[in-house]
């Protein structure tokens, strides 16, 4: 409005009289703007100025002031512009808009679900070819392989005979005439099952070279039961700083694990007591724990109860502990995001074996009402995994308190009497086990139990919980090579998916480990004749393509939204973009981003109808935002 500049002008023209003063004042120097020019005065020490001087100065300052306004911000031109512009009124096409983008959608989906079909078979077709060989048993080594069925992309050598050529849109230096592969650190490459993967698999590469013309299609791979990773299109392996190319077990990563268990609520129970500080049953216990939590994915959900007693010491005093759960989330479960699993991490690295079993049942039930059972949150499978070393009293952990007075004085009379603790807490492993089944057998928790022992030394109550309760006992001796070790807890989750029927679902979306940003992946777990698991197929989508999709076509303040079944926003014009993604994202639930405060409350039934898989139309909804875009 014009009053803003008048009373800027009135506050410079106070301004100049309070710099000037009064007619007794003496003016050293003055700079002062005149249109786009600079006009500087100056007088002597002893010059005096007059009152009418000071208000010429004051009414120029005032008229250069106003010319800026006029001539140079341009208020009135630009008033005028905007009064005379021509308003055109434009109807949208919300159903024509949707139905693009429907079959945008439904495209790209059946392009990836025929891919990945193509990609299931060949892998299945390769292993049948050498079903009749004998396995190797002693490896030659994988470096007598032809460079056409093992390139390593370990070997600098083998890198730069690939010939590789940069390509704008893998983002990296590429060869489409062959797949790459790569093996983890921790597998044994002289491992005569990993040299009969590698050699057989090469064969898939011809269907890999096919589904790279599919438009949407980016990384296509197979990732192998032995560890052994193949990846089309060849390409030079990212490096760590030092130099080392980079470590990638495909068995770690997200499209594995959700074609190979599918989402699940895992609660853990961690035997903090006494007994676990022996013979390295703590470091074996943590090293369990921080392998179940790096195969988790954000479709999963984790807590962790950490348990241990009250008890008595060998002195005869009373000593205070109790069970802690170990999530920031103390009533439910958690995300298995990776900001959460590495704070569950931290936490455990916090504890220490110490105390009883003595509240083994309290925190057992503690831990049972931590999984959800209804409701969005509750997932396909409930899975608790109860690690101990088995043991059911802990050495120091005592009971009763006792005296001795066996000690006399030298009149023979009795002496001042000893403390100490006696008779040695049991843990009620026949409760525990009673809970747990009872768990298992209820409709609404339907638990599946991992029983794991931590060193040889006590069977009995790991092994009744996991073969007792339609789960598996598994038995760790060391820390070396952990996921070895537990073999049989993913071969049981495998085997928990319906490999027939299973349908091929894309993973939430997750940051790729090659550099390609944010992406979702359709995988499928292949198996062979008799139903072992081989490993994983994928084909990757890199998620600009679905941001592009639904964000090009917008008008004004319209826009489309993408979200899964849960309510979590995928897509969204104020979601963070996926090129400045340096982890796997956090989606929030649309709610956060199209309410506030409830608000507009009939944004809700348009929630239920998209969760529902309805389709329909809305009448205009009108209310503010919750959070501004990234």
């Amino acid at each position: 409005s014009s009053a803003r500049p008048n009373a800027l002008l009135m506050c410079l023209m106070a301004l100049a009289v309070a710099i000037f003063g009064k007619g007794d004042r003496k003016l050293m120097m003055m700079v002062m703007l005149v249109g786009g020019g600079v006009l500087l005065m100056s007088r002597g020490s002893d010059a005096l100025i007059s009152d009418s001087s000071i208000k010429a100065v004051a009414g120029q300052v005032s008229s250069s002031i106003r010319s800026i306004a006029s001539g140079g911000i341009l208020r009135t031109n630009l008033q005028t512009v905007y009064d005379n512009a021509a308003t055109v009124v434009e109807d949208l096409n919300t159903t024509g808009i949707l139905g693009l983008i429907e079959s945008q959608l439904t495209s790209l989906t059946n392009d990836l679900d025929t891919a990945a079909m193509a990609l299931q078979s060949a892998v299945q077709s390769a292993n049948r070819a050498t079903a009749g060989d004998t396995p190797t048993t002693l490896s030659p080594g994988l470096s007598t392989l032809a460079p056409s069925v093992f390139s390593d992309a370990d070997s600098r050598s083998a890198t730069d005979a690939l010939n590789l050529v940069y390509n704008s849109t893998y983002r990296r230096y590429i060869n489409f005439a062959q797949s790459i592969v790569k093996i983890p650190d921790s597998v044994d490459r002289n491992s005569g099952a990993l040299y009969d993967t590698v050699a057989w698999s090469a064969a898939i590469d011809r269907q890999l070279m096919t589904l790279q013309r599919k438009r949407n299609v980016r990384w296509t791979y197979f990732g192998s039961e032995t560890g052994m990773y193949r990846m089309y299109p060849a390409n030079e392996w990212p490096s760590n700083f030092a130099g080392f190319n980079v470590d990638y077990d495909p068995r770690r990563r997200p499209w594995y694990l959700s074609a190979t268990s599918g989402p699940k609520a895992v609660g853990i129970f961690l035997d903090c007591s006494r007994s676990m500080s022996s013979r390295g049953r703590w470091s074996i216990a943590r090293a369990a724990v921080t392998e179940i939590l790096n195969s988790l994915t954000r479709d999963d959900s984790v807590n962790i109860i950490c348990s241990k007693g009250d008890y008595i010491n060998s002195d005869g005093y009373q000593r205070r502990e109790s069970p802690r759960v170990l999530g920031c989330n103390k009533q439910g479960m958690m995300r298995a995001t990776s900001s959460n699993r590495a704070q569950l991490l931290e936490s455990l690295n916090e504890q220490s074996p110490s105390g009883s079993g003595e509240e083994h049942i309290d925190a057992l039930n503690t831990l049972l009402n931590l999984f959800p059972t209804s409701g969005t949150e509750k997932r396909c499978m409930n899975l608790l995994v109860f690690i101990t070393d088995g043991k059911d009293t802990d050495p120091g952990a005592f009971q009763n308190i006792c005296y001795d007075h066996s000690n006399t004085n030298s009149g023979g009379s009795v002496g001042t009497r000893r403390r100490y603790g006696c008779n040695l807490l049991q843990t009620n492993f026949d409760a525990l086990y009673n809970a747990v089944t009872s768990a298992h057998n209820s409709v609404t928790t339907s638990l599946r139990v991992v029983g794991i022992e931590t060193g040889n030394e006590g069977s009995e109550l790991p092994g009744r919980l996991g073969c007792n309760n339609d789960g598996v006992y598994i038995q760790l001796l060391s820390t070396n090579d952990v996921r070895s070790q537990m073999t049989a807890y993913y071969s049981y989750l495998a085997r928990l998916v319906d490999m027939q029927t299973m349908s091929i679902e894309p993973t939430s979306p997750y940051v790729d480990a090659s550099g390609l940003g944010r992406i979702i992946t359709l995988s499928r777990a292949v198996y062979d004749l008799s139903g072992n698991l081989l490993g994983v197929i994928g084909i990757d989508a890199v998620l600009d393509d679905v941001e592009n999709t639904l964000l090009d076509d917008q008008f004004g303040l319209s826009y489309a939204f993408l979200i899964d079944t849960e309510g979590r926003a995928i897509v969204h014009p104020r979601l963070r973009p996926s090129a400045e993604l340096v982890d796997d994202p956090v989606y929030p639930h649309i709610r956060t981003l199209e309410t506030n405060n409830g608000q507009p409350a009939a944004f809700a039934t348009v929630l239920t109808d998209m969760l529902a898989q309805n389709t329909g139309f809305s009448a205009p909804i009108v209310g503010p935002r919750a959070q501004q875009r990234g």
